[in-house]
C-alpha cells in the first residue's frame, strides 16, 4: 500500500501567511518608530519606512504561503486580506479617511510578486533545448 500525503489547505496558507505578514508589519514599525524618534531616520523618512515595513512583512508572508500549489493565488489573497485588515485598521483608529493607507498596497503588491518569482521553481524533468 502506498501513502498517500495530503497537502495542506490553501486558506489555511492564506490564514497563516497574511497573520505573519501582520504580526511583522507590527515589529517592523516598532523599529522604524524607535530610529524615528532616535534621530537616526529624518521624520520626513516615515512614510518611506513605512513603505519598506510593508514590504518586508508581506514578502516573508507570501513566502510562507509560497509551499503550497497555486502559489500565486494564494500569495495574491494573503495580500488582499493583508491590506483590508490594515485598511479596516487604519479606519478604525486613524481620522481623516482612508486615502493615506491606499499607497500601502503597492509595496504589497511588489512583494507578493517578489516572493513568487523567489519561489518558482522549474519543473522536473524539463530540459532546454539543444540546438
Amino acid at each position: 500500500m502506498k501513502k498517500t500525503t495530503q497537502k495542506g489547505s490553501g486558506v489555511s496558507a492564506v490564514w497563516k501567511g497574511s497573520l505573519l505578514a501582520l504580526v511583522l508589519t507590527a515589529g517592523f514599525c516598532a523599529l522604524g518608530a524607535a530610529l524615528i524618534l532616535s534621530g537616526t531616520l529624518p521624520q520626513s523618512g516615515l512614510p518611506i519606512c513605512g513603505g519598506v515595513c510593508v514590504f518586508l512583512a508581506m514578502l516573508s508572508g507570501s513566502i510562507a504561503v509560497g509551499k503550497s500549489d497555486r502559489r500565486l493565488l494564494w500569495m495574491l489573497l494573503s495580500c488582499a486580506l493583508y491590506l483590508a485588515v490594515i485598511l479596516l485598521v487604519h479606519l478604525a483608529f486613524i481620522p481623516g479617511g482612508f486615502r493615506n493607507s491606499l499607497w500601502l498596497a503597492a509595496p504589497a503588491i511588489l512583494a507578493v510578486l517578489t516572493a513568487f518569482l523567489m519561489t518558482c521553481r522549474r519543473k522536473r524533468g524539463v530540459q532546454p533545448r539543444r540546438r
